[in-house]
């Protein structure tokens, strides 16, 4: 989309062309499933399940069709609207009525931000092939409970997300063990006791934390790969660095 389109036009209309990349990302999903290409094929139905959820969090006016210019493609947008979600929540009064926009600000949130815990674990898992077809299978039944919100949510039946949120499965907790532990591999198990050793340090903005993991890690990536890791991961609520905004202090 181009810088300022989504300015442009209306919100329902930026949602049904955030939908077209859905099903677009679902027939790439496709295509990998008869090429046995089982990583791939979880990959590219996690973006599906992204768009979808972006498109959604657009008609329920939960963020802004202006998001679209987020940089990073589909996970960058996801997070955030996820942060978008969050910031309706504060500014709403609590309730747990199910078909509040409270609730469903939140209920995106979480498919949102469950969805980028997965490709995260994914894209970690990439280099490690003996635990490859774990982190497949785990993130699939994963995958597939976001998928069965998104579907309920769109068909409007809050109530019965209500219900299944209540219920929290075997299967969310098994995929969230797994994920952290391919999160903590290689460069990410080394950067922790980094972060432990400078946490009573000076207040570092994020962009700054990850400057200094660059420095003192071998073998990391871009350090706008690293915030996003420092955001996902370490900062509030998983890890113990508070949530930030990049240029805001710890």
């Amino acid at each position: 989309m181009a810088k300022g389109e989504g300015e442009a036009l209306s919100p329902e209309a930026v949602a049904d062309i955030v939908a077209r990349a859905a099903e677009e990302a679902r027939q790439h999903h496709l295509d990998a499933l008869d090429q046995m290409d089982w990583q791939r094929a979880l990959e590219h139905n996690a973006t599906a399940l992204l768009w979808r959820a972006i498109a959604l969090a657009i008609r329920l006016k939960l963020t802004r069709p202006g998001v679209l210019r987020a940089d990073g493609g589909a996970l960058a947008i996801a997070q955030a609207v996820g942060h978008e979600c969050m910031a309706a929540m504060l500014r709403l009064e609590k309730t747990s009525d199910p078909s509040s926009v409270y609730q469903k600000a939140g209920y995106i949130h979480d498919v949102m931000f469950g969805i980028a815990e997965s490709v995260l674990a994914l894209e970690t898992g990439r280099s490690r092939p003996r635990s490859r077809l774990l982190l497949v299978a785990v993130n699939s039944m994963a995958l597939g409970r976001h998928d069965m919100t998104l579907a309920m949510a769109e068909a409007g039946h809050w109530d019965t997300i209500g219900q299944v949120a209540r219920m929290r499965s075997k299967a969310g907790r098994a995929t969230a063990r797994v994920n952290r532990q391919s999160a903590e591999t290689g460069w990410q198990a080394e950067a922790w006791p980094v972060i432990r050793k400078h946490l009573k340090g000076p207040a570092r903005t994020r962009k700054e934390w990850a400057e200094l993991i660059e420095a003192e890690v071998s073998g990391t990536p871009s350090v706008g790969r690293i915030e996003k890791w420092i955001a996902s991961v370490v900062e509030e609520p998983n890890g113990p660095l508070p949530t930030r905004k990049r240029k805001s202090p710890a």
